[in-house]
């Protein structure tokens, strides 16, 4: 496929097995600056359009081709791709590139879309990994670590005036560590900041890759340091909430 084609609005993604691979894989290009898309704050991006059934897992890798990107990553059902994204990140792949695992919450179209942090965008690469489906994969780790809560109006507010609680983890360069956040009464939403960052964009987010609305994150730390885990929601409600983590090396 000519690269000029990749660079419509949205492509339809077929994801092709690697001869001799465990995982369907598939690599596409792109240029960000040469694509009309912009958000409202100026970032050049393009969308993708990906079929995904329910509990269908990826892990999507989003490299720098030149020195002008710092991509981000970020998958929306494709009938709201206006609305927040299911899922985010910046610099898990190690700066500046982006890499996301991310877990089908229904069958449906998803949209990746690829942005650039800077307003100058750049060249790009793509890569698309299926790792199976939830019922077929290895088991989820144990998550031991339990931290419990109940969001009320004495309860924090972000910017949007959702709730939020905020927790320090430290972690070495590379370390993962998988979060779940469930909650019955409203829509929770994971966000992991570098610390000190917590008013900037997150490095990682997730909504509902988890059970039902819950969240579930696989994070990896770009570097060595302290990070903040916020368990958040999509929108302001009281309720209680159950955070369970684990680090995975």
């Amino acid at each position: 496929m000519n690269k000029h084609i990749w660079r419509l609005p949205a492509m339809l993604l077929a994801l092709v097995a690697t001869a001799g691979a465990a995982q369907d894989v598939s690599r596409h290009e792109g240029t960000l600056n040469a694509s009309p898309q912009r958000n409202a704050r100026g970032q050049p991006f393009s969308d993708w359009d990906v079929w995904l059934n329910a509990g269908e897992r990826v892990r999507v890798t989003v490299e720098a081709r030149d020195a002008g990107i710092d991509p981000i990553i970020e998958i929306h059902p494709r009938s709201n791709r206006a609305g927040s994204p299911l899922a985010r990140d910046d610099d898990s792949g190690g700066y500046p590139d982006a890499r996301l695992d991310f877990a089908a919450p229904r069958a449906d179209v998803y949209t990746f879309r690829v942005l650039s942090y800077t307003a100058r965008g750049g060249d790009y690469e793509m890569t698309v990994e299926k790792l199976g489906t939830a019922a077929a994969a290895t088991a989820l780790p144990v998550l031991r670590a339990v931290n419990e809560g109940h969001f009320s109006n004495r309860s924090p507010r972000d910017a949007r005036g959702a709730h939020y609680s905020d927790f320090a983890v430290d972690l070495r360069a590379g370390q993962q560590v998988l979060l779940r956040l469930d909650a019955a009464g409203f829509d929770p939403v994971l966000r992991i900041y570098a610390s000190g960052g917590e008013s900037g964009d997150p490095l990682a987010t997730d909504d509902d890759s988890g059970e039902g609305l819950n969240a579930l994150l696989l994070f990896t730390a770009p570097h060595s340091g302290r990070f903040t885990v916020r368990a958040g929601q999509f929108s302001h409600r009281d309720g209680p909430w159950t955070l369970r983590f684990n680090r995975l090396n």
